[in-house]
């Protein structure tokens, strides 16, 4: 049986007509499923044994970008944008650089603290432990599978890293426990920065052809489906991580003269609102789906605005960088040979380098998750959704999903429609033909000069690429692709 990958989701990229140097987008599907199959492993990585369930055993299960990456990208080959396993990164804990985006811990290693249970070891890791739960955040990734395509593990990918993960997990356990177990763990999810970074720097010329609303409807539609996704797989209890404003992060204030960047203001109000819309309208039309809402923009504006209040020093300058408010992501010489400054004092700062924050802003977002304290959560602490039972009753009709993503994707128009109406979407109208300038020189050099990534895609030809989809069927197809690389 051939092995079948579907990545046209009913809101996507797919109908965009490519620039004549980009790949086809038949070509994209071939060389995003031949990339990110390779980290699909063969071998069970956990067979579960004695397993509590009913809710007794806290169980965590991570998806998403740097925000929580744990490691993940330590086990691909990628640019060294992409990666964090080097100084300065992990400065300020034990043992060290350990892949995570942060002089320290990230929010999802304080959140297991807080529920009694080991740190969540990124999926991809040799031999690790992963009895409660595993984390398959990769940095870099976005909702959208164009997001630094071939770089890193999307969001798509790490569902069917899932997918492999949760046979293995449940593999000792009969067919009503398996169903518990999944059901009552924790689904947390931080993802989509990415995909607006792209967009205003227009990186790929593959979403070129966007305007800002049809951009944020095609995230925001996208990452809906990919929750539903998690929930045909047996998902029930997800916190949902909405990105803080990248505009105001320092190196979108370093592109604007110390200010924060409107486009990126917009961008992320609009997915913030739409996010919690959308996935609100799936919760309404489900039985027993549930939601937490984490809003960063809400949970950074005090802060930035007012860092002292919180405990900090600067609320707009990075930690590690260089330029203006550090905010070219040169941190641990990310563009090669290009020299980075690092503060002294880490817990002043609420941004560790130009995109991703200190492990003490870290510990104030977890702290906000759990006590429930602040406007950004809602609608009750996370605390509630570990060691609590899913009590709702009630047949599940999978056989709707398809009819319920129809549903979706007409109630996720129509919220768009309206938002444009109101205005939402006046400012940015026209902005995208000018995002260029808004490159950012030092990230677009990271890829030529940091470039690791040996198993060049864009140097194949297509009949290359063609006879490629065949090993896919393949036994040798992991051997093949490692001895290429």
């Amino acid at each position: 049986m051939p092995l079948q990958f579907n990545l046209n989701h009913p809101i996507s990229t797919k109908d965009i007509q490519p620039h004549k140097w980009i790949l086809t987008y038949q070509e994209f599907r071939t060389i995003n499923a031949l990339y990110n199959l390779a980290w699909l492993p063969y071998e069970p990585r956990v067979a579960w044994s004695g397993v509590v369930v009913n809710g007794e055993k806290n169980i965590l299960f991570v998806f998403g970008d740097s925000v929580i990456d744990s490691g993940t990208n330590n086990y691909i080959q990628t640019t060294k944008a992409h990666q964090a396993n080097y100084v300065p990164y992990g400065i300020d804990m034990r043992p060290g650089a350990s892949g995570r985006f942060s002089n320290g811990f990230v929010m999802t290693d304080y959140i297991a603290k807080k529920a009694k249970i080991p740190l969540i070891r990124p999926y991809l890791e040799p031999h690790a432990d992963h009895s409660y739960g595993a984390n398959f955040a990769s940095g870099g990734a976005g909702v959208l599978n164009e997001t630094n395509l071939g770089e890193v593990v999307s969001m798509y990918m790490q569902i069917e890293q899932f997918k492999a993960f949760k046979k293995n997990f449940t593999a000792n356990l009969d067919q009503s426990e398996a169903h518990e177990l999944i059901k009552n763990a924790v689904y947390f999810i931080s993802v989509g920065i990415n995909d607006y970074k792209v967009f205003i720097n227009n990186y790929s010329a593959l979403i070129a052809d966007y305007n800002p609303a049809t951009y944020v409807r095609a995230v925001v539609g996208n990452l809906t489906f990919e929750i539903m996704d998690l929930y045909d797989l047996g998902a029930r209890k997800f916190v949902v991580t909405m990105p803080k404003n990248i505009g105001c992060s320092p190196a979108m204030r370093a592109l604007h003269g110390g200010n924060c960047l409107p486009l990126g203001t917009e961008l992320s109000e609009a997915n913030n609102y739409l996010t919690e819309a959308s996935l609100t309208v799936l919760e309404e039309s489900s039985f027993h789906i549930k939601f937490i809402f984490f809003d960063q923009i809400v949970f950074m504006k005090p802060r930035t605005t007012n860092p002292q209040s919180y405990g900090f020093k600067h609320g707009s300058k990075a930690c590690c960088g260089s330029g203006s408010f550090r905010g070219s992501f040169t941190c641990g010489e990310k563009v090669c040979g290009q020299k980075f400054s690092l503060c002294y004092n880490r817990s002043a700062y609420i941004y560790f380098d130009a995109y991703h924050c200190t492990q003490d802003l870290n510990i104030q977002a977890a702290n906000a998750l759990w006590e429930y304290n602040e406007p950004a959560v809602k609608p009750f602490p996370l605390g509630d959704f570990f060691n609590v039972i899913n009590e709702k009753k009630g047949e599940e009709n999978r056989a709707s999903i398809p009819l319920l993503k129809e549903h979706l994707n007409s109630k996720i128009s129509q919220m768009v429609q309206k938002m444009e109406k109101e205005g939402k979407f006046g400012s940015m109208v026209g902005r995208a033909s000018s995002r260029k300038e808004y490159n950012s020189p030092g990230d677009k050099g990271l890829q030529k000069l940091c470039y690791k990534l040996h198993f060049s895609w864009r140097q194949r030809s297509s009949e290359t690429l063609l006879q490629a989809t065949f090993l896919l069927e393949t036994k040798v197809f992991r051997d093949t692709l490692l001895q290429a690389n």
